[in-house]
């Protein structure tokens, strides 16, 4: 088990769990935390909390925005762990759900990062009516 870390900019990081909640129900070792109009400083404070009690511990956190501030303040702090510890821009819905998932089945923090990282790809539906079938209609 490892902890997992959600850091956005705004609310966007208590949405996500607010979904996987209710998707999976109670999810545990999952810390959300958000920049908010209070600023870096505050934030700041708060990685600096979240550090201090995870950093003996394995995690992996997921920020919003590769090189923005959440991503940029883990980052400044990674030497500071004890555990392992992986670092994910960019993340989506979808990519944590697949995390969750996989958790669930047993996967470590080390295999998550290859198993997901063709998800945060965006895909799209050209044409609808190109995919119905005859017996559908």
């Amino acid at each position: 088990m490892f902890e997992i870390v959600i850091a956005t900019h705004g609310k966007l990081a208590y949405g996500f769990l607010d979904a996987l909640e209710m998707l999976f129900g109670e999810v545990n070792h999952i810390h959300a935390m958000s920049l908010t109009k209070e600023g870096i400083h505050e934030f700041s404070e708060e990685v600096n909390k979240l550090t201090t009690e995870l950093k003996e511990k394995d995690t992996m956190v997921f920020t919003d925005i590769i090189g923005g501030t959440p991503f940029n303040e883990f980052a400044k702090r990674i030497e500071e762990w004890q555990g392992n510890i992986k670092l994910i821009g960019g993340t989506n819905l979808p990519v944590l759900v697949e995390t969750i998932t996989l958790l669930q089945q047993g996967a470590t923090l080390l295999e998550i990062p290859q198993k997901i990282e063709s998800i945060g790809k965006i895909s799209y539906l050209e044409d609808l009516s190109k995919n119905i079938k005859e017996e559908d209609e």
